[in-house]
């Protein structure tokens, strides 16, 4: 009903405006009737709310549309001619587009049908009205509280609980377990917090570093043990291909997801009609492709799996399959059921019953929400506010939705009273959140309520992208101007106040402090679903097919599909009866290839005239229909990740309300129409990774009121009919905001001379601009002339350069005149190969991450002024203050930051980075001078001098703090480093090191006897150092005494213990790889007594596994590969009773000896799952039918013992 309601709000709007007035073409009578139905229905309205909504009259619903639907076509209508007449003198397009009839016409046959409509409301409200009580409209305007702030997100009260649960988890298993993974659900009641808490316990340090694997999986709804494994092997792919560190947002798909495409679409694939008798197969089979994959992902790991919010009931086959891990993996299951924690749990496990917040604890939660920082009047309702948060009996979502209602309320009109008494009788209901969430929603504008109700068009769990739920909310026109704000803003607002109040959560930042994604709580998801008035079909009862019964009903107004097949030509006949549908959205990324050619696509659209948002992302679509440009009402269209789509058609440009383009990674996209111009109510266009789009489209430079537009290419490539007129394009596009991208390509010399007219110094809206030069131009050009007239506006924040061949940066990018730019947070520079000095990004107070790469001239990143004494005084200002990440690429001539010489005298004061935390170095190896980074946690080093790391030695000593703070190291390519020892004291003793990474040191001799102390280390890595020889590294007894004697004399180790080892009491992975002169182990290591896994791998000269193996009782994976010189397996691997997992690939004699049952040593090794590849790429066995070799083996997790051939398998190891 407040979809409805809003209708008529914007009907008002559009009646009462005095422009409207003067061109609807209609009589003043006329147009006063109008009005009067608009009122009829508005009072229908109110009186509906306290009865069953607008389900109990779906008459009026269908009228409301219809109305707003006619109003907005006449409206269109007029300003499109307008349009038309200004842009081209065949002004009979637009009547030819609209009807085959005139336009004097075509405004009377309107104007009729509304004047119909609107006394069908009147004679719909004499009827439904006897007596009318009230006149008042409902709350339409959102008021805010300027003071707002979203608060942290910040676990409390529940640290005692996290303990428990931990220890719980880390627990040594007793003797009589059956299984190596243990299960610990935790149940409670609805918004008690149990995801919270199982979120906190997944994010603990100590989580995170006891275990090899962690997986977070939501399963609400899902009651089916294959799926739920289905969703699990969906992580993996997401894992494994870094989409889940996408900034694009990402939906885990549920169960039921939405109308499926196959279903929406009427697709001949898998599970339709065409193939029905092989379903039953092919589910079958693609059930045990995931079981295998599972049990191959997770076997031998020590792995943590979070099933959050589980309602499944059988629970065995997925526990049998979840065993393949190593000993002391969790799995956390969050439920609501008492029952399913029960059936679900270990049975040495006792379920965790979740309980509610101790008062002290609720009142905390409840003034982070009810209070701002330091509002005066916490001290005056502390009493008040601590009896509410006690009613709220501990419930965590309670006391958030009743807190931040309350902040909104003002205590002069006792409004904090009356409340307290409302939530009274809430209390005295069995659900009391149901009525408490409930409240809240009713005590929200009406136009929030129809934004909210909207998001029930998503499934559960989505992670919703902001800026694109904003503009769906705009296009759906729930939004409304106030105070002259743009209609963005205020949906901005919207979603701020939905946030404040918890209907949103899980809200994500970039690195501007922009909101980037959010989520809703599945219990603020049912809400939505509740409230969503008939008007919306998705997820909820459609799973099996289309309805054509509701598809049908003139209520339903929107509807979200997932892509879950691949298409066919034919469209469901009841999704093409629903002419009023008002949404067609996407809203899953499709499992397999999907195509909707352009046949179905035009039946879609030639019936579904009245869609004011259109989502077809990624449905492999190669050519759209003329008929696109009669979507009039069209406000919101997504066509990226349509990879075979090359052009749009001309008839788009007729979307004259079109507000939201998105065509985002369409790689074969050459051509946009020439006549852009008259889509005059665009206000955001996107276009990345777009890559064969060369040229903007003419009339891109009228678009006046464009505020988003994500990329502008610059070239001579495109004929004048379809490119625009370069940069000076820009010139009046002044409500540009947000990303910019200049791309120039091709022959952008002669841009030049206008560039100066693309005036983005006074585009202060703008927060983020990239300049980039493509990779073949022209060396002659005039760079800085170009860049310099492409001066940033003042207000920036990131600022990017990339490709820019000047020798010399502009004038505004010189020492004291790049404090103009003192907003940037980010700045990147790349690719600029002929400049020999940066600018002074020192001067930037807000610089957070600075990223410089590719700068084959840079000597010196800043240039001097004068010697380093000088420019390090008392009354310098401060050195990067702010900067947390510096990554420096690829500078072959860089010598250090500045032209310094280090002066050892007591009065010299040492620069350093004050808040640096990340470093990254690569190929800089003439580098020699840093500043100090002593509060770096996470260093990686590839191809740097050693002189660099003596130098960070000798300042800190100076400085009197060595003290390091590296968490995670990584030394490559440093072919000089002849001693781990300038290393460890170069960068302050390691002492917190956790991750240690050596690769590619060639003249690295000794590195073992500088582990010690390095109590922190967890994971230890070392490859492709051909002169380590670890098997006498660190005094090993074992072989070669003349060798270590000379190590002694060169690389004296000043009375370190001889048993470095022995310090690494926390090391649980260790792999050796490319050590051409290890022979065996350091026998040091059997001292390890943490070491769960070791991996060893093309080592030629590696002869034997040592007798004392035996004694690292926690290895639990063993993993050999291309060691070639050995031939057998000592006896001591038998009594490693902690194996789980052993891995032999491409050693001939050892993978004979070690076959099954024949093996000499098989029997040394058969109590572990043994793997024998002939090749190490040896990857999935899924379709490619590696199981049709042995009859006898249902699934790899049946295998105990194979050998497999090189097989060409998707997933590599």
């Amino acid at each position: 009903m407040a979809a409805e309601a809003v209708m008529l709000d914007n009907l008002t709007t559009m009646l009462n405006n005095n422009d409207n007035e003067s061109l609807l073409p209609c009589s003043s009578v006329e147009l006063e009737n109008w009005r009067e139905s608009v009122q009829w229905a508005r009072q229908m309205l109110e009186a509906l709310e306290e009865g069953d909504a607008i389900r109990s009259n779906n008459n009026l619903a269908t009228l409301v549309y219809e109305a707003d639907d006619l109003l907005d076509k006449i409206l269109t209508f007029i300003y499109a001619t307008r349009v038309t007449k200004a842009t081209s003198n065949v002004t009979h397009e637009v009547s030819l587009f609209f009807s085959p009839r005139n336009q004097l016409v075509l405004h009377l046959v309107l104007a009729r049908q509304l004047n119909k409509t609107s006394k069908r409301i009147i004679e719909l409200g004499n009827q439904f009205f006897t007596e009318l009580n009230t006149n008042d409209a409902p709350q339409l305007e959102v008021q805010f509280r300027q003071s707002f702030q979203l608060a942290e997100d910040q676990v409390i009260g529940r640290d005692r609980d996290r303990e428990d649960i931990i220890k719980t988890m880390f627990q040594q298993p007793k003797k009589d377990c059956k299984t190596n993974v243990s299960v610990l659900p935790i149940y409670g009641l609805p918004g008690v917090g149990k995801s919270a808490l199982a979120k906190y316990v997944y994010n603990n340090e100590k989580v995170k570093n006891h275990f090899d694997l962690r997986m977070w999986i939501r399963i609400s709804h899902i009651f089916d043990e294959a799926e739920v494994i289905r969703e699990i092997v969906k992580s993996f792919s997401r894992r494994n291909s870094g989409f889940a560190s996408s900034s694009k947002h990402f939906c885990a798909k549920q169960n039921n997801g939405g109308l499926p495409f196959g279903d929406l679409f009427k697709c001949q694939s898998m599970g339709t009609s065409a193939i029905a008798p092989n379903c039953s197969t092919t589910r079958r089979n693609e059930s045990n492709i995931n079981e295998r994959r599972l049990q191959k992902e997770i076997e031998g790991k020590l792995y943590l799996l979070v099933l959050d919010d589980a309602s499944l009931i059988q629970w065995q086959h997925l526990k049998n399959l979840l065993a393949r891990g190593a000993e002391g993996s969790q799995v956390l299951v969050t439920t609501r059921s008492e029952a399913v924690a029960n059936l679900s749990k270990s049975e040495t496990v006792k379920a965790y019953k979740l309980d509610g917040l101790v008062e002290q604890d609720s009142f905390s939660l409840f003034k982070r929400f009810a209070f701002q920082i330091q509002d005066p009047r916490e001290s005056e309702l502390k009493e008040m506010g601590y009896s509410i948060a006690r009613k709220c009996k501990g419930v965590p979502l309670t006391i958030k939705v009743v807190a931040s209602l309350l902040y909104e309320k003002r205590d002069e009109d006792n409004e904090w009273l009356s409340f307290k008494n409302e939530l009274m009788d809430c209390m005295e209901h069995e659900n009391t959140l149901e009525h408490v969430l409930n409240l809240s929603y009713t005590e929200l504008p009406t136009r929030l309520k129809a934004c909210f109700s909207y998001c029930s068009l998503f499934p559960d769990d989505y992670t919703f992208n902001k800026h694109d739920l904003v503009s769906l909310w705009n296009a759906q026109g729930f939004t409304q101007q106030q105070n002259g704000q743009r209609l963005e803003e205020t949906a901005e607002k919207y979603f701020l106040k939905l946030s404040q109040r918890c209907f949103f959560e899980d809200v994500t930042i970039d690195d501007l402090g922009n909101i980037i994604t959010c989520k809703m709580h599945p219990i603020m998801h049912r809400l939505a679903c509740q409230h969503r008035a008939g008007v919306i079909v998705n997820m909820n009862g459609l799973d099996s097919g289309v309805n054509s019964e509701v598809l049908d009903s003139a209520s339903c107004k929107h509807i979200s599909f997932t892509c879950q097949r691949n298409s066919s030509t034919n469209i469901a006949p009841a999704l093409l009866q629903a002419h009023s549908l008002r949404t067609l959205i996407s809203v899953m990324e499709p499992e397999r290839y999907t195509k909707l050619p352009v046949l179905a696509c035009n039946v879609l659209v030639s019936n579904l005239k009245c869609l004011r948002v259109l989502d077809l992302h990624d449905l492999g679509i190669e050519e759209l229909p003329l008929s696109m440009g009669e979507l009039i009402h069209l406000r919101f269209l997504d066509l990226s990740k349509n990879d075979g789509l090359f052009e749009l058609p001309k008839s788009i440009t007729r979307l004259y309300n079109l507000q939201t383009l998105k065509l985002n990674s369409c790689p074969k996209l050459r051509r946009l129409p020439s006549n852009f111009r008259e889509l005059v109510n665009l206000k955001r266009f996107e276009v990345d990774e777009c890559d064969s789009l060369t040229c903007m489209p003419l009339g891109l430079e009228k678009l006046t009121q464009l505020e988003t537009l994500s990329r502008f290419v610059v070239s001579k490539d495109c004929s004048k009919e379809t490119a625009s007129i370069g940069l000076k394009a820009l010139k009046d596009l002044n409500n540009l905001r947000g990303r910019l991208s200049v791309e120039l390509t091709g022959d952008w010399a002669k841009n030049i001379a206008e560039a100066s007219q693309a005036k983005l110094s006074s585009k202060t809206n703008l927060e983020e601009l990239k300049i980039s030069w493509a990779k073949t131009d022209s060396e002659r050009s005039d760079y800085r002339k170009l860049l310099e007239e492409l001066q940033p506006n003042s207000k920036l924040k990131s600022l990017r350069i990339e490709g820019y061949k000047g020798e010399y940066f502009p004038d505004w990018a010189k020492l004291g005149k790049l404090t103009l730019l003192q907003d940037l947070v980010v700045v990147s520079v790349e690719g600029c190969d002929k400049c020999e000095h940066l600018p002074p990004f020192g001067e930037l107070k807000l610089l957070k991450k600075l990223t410089l790469r590719h700068m084959t001239s840079v000597r010196h990143i800043e240039v001097s002024a004068g010697d380093d004494n000088q420019a390090t005084t008392s009354e310098s200002p401060p050195f990067f203050p702010s900067l947390e990440e510096l990554i420096l690429h690829n500078f072959y001539k860089l010598k250090g930051w500045q032209n310094e010489v280090m002066d050892t005298s007591r009065h010299t004061k040492i620069r350093k980075f004050p808040c640096l935390t990340k470093l990254r170095i690569w190929n800089c190896p003439k580098l020699e001078y840093m500043p100090l980074f002593m509060k770096v946690e996470d260093l990686d080093l590839c191809n740097v001098n050693q002189k660099l790391l003596e130098e960070c030695e000798k300042k800190a000593s100076k400085e009197g703090n060595n003290t390091s703070k590296i968490k995670q190291l990584k030394i490559k390519e440093c072919r000089n480093l002849n001693s781990f020892k300038a290393v460890r004291e170069g960068l302050g003793g390691l002492k917190n090191l956790k991750q240690l990474v050596v690769d590619k040191c060639d003249a690295l001799c000794s590195l073992a006897s500088e582990l010690k102390d390095l109590f922190s280390l967890e994971s230890l890595e070392i490859s492709n150092c051909k002169e380590l020889n670890l098997s006498d590294d660190g005094f090993s007894a074992m072989v070669n005494r003349s060798w270590i004697s000379s190590i002694i004399v060169h690389h004296p180790f000043n009375g370190v213990s001889r048993n470095p080892w022995k310090s690494l009491v926390c090391l649980r992975h260790l792999t050796l790889r490319e050590i051409p002169k290890m022979e065996t182990l350091p026998e040091e290591l059997k001292h390890v007594q943490s070491l769960r896994s070791l991996w060893i791998s093309a080592c030629p000269a590696f002869k034997a596994l040592p007798e004392w193996i035996n004694q690292l009782t926690a290895l639990q994976h063993l993993r050999i590969e291309s060691c070639q010189s050995l031939t057998r397996l000592p006896d001591g691997l038998q009594q490693v009773t902690s194996l789980v997992k052993v891995e032999i690939t491409e050693c001939p004699k050892l993978m004979e000896r070690c076959k099954e049952h024949t093996g000499e040593d098989w029997h040394k090794i058969k109590h572990a799952r043994v793997l024998l590849h002939e090749s190490w790429r040896y990857g999935n066995m899924s379709e490619i039918g590696a199981s049709k070799s042995i009859s006898n083996v249902r699934a790899l997790s049946d295998v105990k013992y194979f050998i497999l051939p090189v097989l060409a398998a998707e997933d590599v190891v």
